[in-house]
């Protein structure tokens, strides 16, 4: 929330007005027309652009250029150009990377479900036929490196062998589904039988206080 006409959330609001006309530009589409991917979507309108326009109020009210870098690994807050930023643990605890913590930390201040409603099945993150998405990758970066050697690679192979790559794949994945079904109806099974027991042990229980009460 803020309070109307904020100078640095009207520069957010410009910054991606002038990203969405020059997208719609580039496809020959008016705006309400135009295409994107969910990487698009996080890059034009989400942290990174909100971290530009941030920065740039940041560089005016300073008078130098402020880096992101400023406030890379914090462990405490810090004021800048009496803009108040916090460390990661804040308001992003919990997301498997960048030493977020836990929502058990002194500096956590909101449980983050991360949760993006159904945006992202409308604007779907790439998804190389052979390697996934990167974001697997949940910011490993020799895993990132390594997907973007592996999808290098995948551009300079002939269609024939992409083709063998692809079927393989396709017939692990058939074997993995297979075994996780065959894991995941094998676990139902032990718990009903569980609860069956736990059911008849409770019955049981109960008749043989009921016959001592009645003798």
């Amino acid at each position: 929330m803020c309070k109307p006409r904020l100078p640095v959330m009207m520069r957010l609001i410009e910054t991606i007005m002038a990203w969405l006309k020059q997208v719609a530009e580039e496809q020959g589409v008016t705006i309400a027309a135009i295409q994107l991917d969910f990487d698009q979507v996080i890059s034009g309108t989400g942290p990174s652009a909100f971290t530009k326009a941030i920065l740039a109020e940041m560089s005016e009210r300073e008078g130098r250029d402020v880096k992101w870098k400023t406030f890379s690994d914090m462990e405490e807050s810090k004021l800048v150009g009496n803009i108040l930023v916090n460390n990661v643990e804040a308001f992003a605890a919990g997301q498997g990377h960048s030493n977020a913590g836990n929502h058990e930390s002194r500096h956590s201040l909101v449980k983050h479900h991360y949760h993006a409603s159904h945006w992202p099945e409308q604007h779907p993150r790439f998804n190389h036929p052979m390697y996934g998405e990167v974001e697997r990758c949940n910011w490993d970066w020799n895993c990132v490196k390594q997907w973007d050697q592996d999808t290098a690679d995948w551009e300079t192979l002939p269609e024939e062998e992409k083709n063998r790559r692809l079927a393989q794949k396709e017939f692990e994945d058939r074997e993995r589904a297979e075994r996780e079904r065959i894991e995941r109806e094998r676990e139902e099974r032990e718990q009903l039988e569980r609860e069956q027991r736990e059911q008849r042990e409770k019955e049981d229980r109960a008749r043989k206080e009921q016959g001592g009460l009645v003798s």
